[in-house]
């Protein structure tokens, strides 16, 4: 028998801001009980990237995976996974990089689900 005690949030994030010659970057990581996505944004013309790491649990067999996946592109690119069936999320970490010209920005951001207890019997 599993038992699940969580809180009821709908969504969580992580959010980072910043710019390259004025012009805005946003980075954020965004979490829910089933989905997360990873995203990147740039109001320039430059190169984007995302590299997110997206954790779940299995209520199967108590164990937690998780997934890699990297995106990139001009303006904004995104990564967006889907909690497996009798999954449930756990956290996402995200790794951003904006290029124009010669300069570059980076941030790191995380978002997670509450903390939740797992009882395997």
């Amino acid at each position: 028998m599993v038992i699940c005690i969580c809180v009821n949030v709908c969504e969580l994030l992580g959010a980072v801001h910043g710019g390259i010659d004025g012009k805005k970057t946003t980075a954020s990581s965004v979490i829910n009980y089933l989905t997360a996505i990873g995203s990147t944004a740039y109001e320039g013309k430059g190169c984007v990237s995302v590299t997110s790491t997206y954790k779940y649990y299995d209520f199967r067999d108590n164990q937690t995976y998780e997934r890699t996946w990297s995106n990139g592109g001009v303006q904004q690119c995104n990564v967006t996974f889907d909690a497996p069936i009798y999954c449930a999320s756990v956290s996402i970490s995200s790794s951003h990089r904006v290029a124009d010209c010669a300069q570059e920005w980076k941030a790191y951001t995380y978002a997670s689900m509450p903390y939740r207890t797992f009882y395997a019997k």
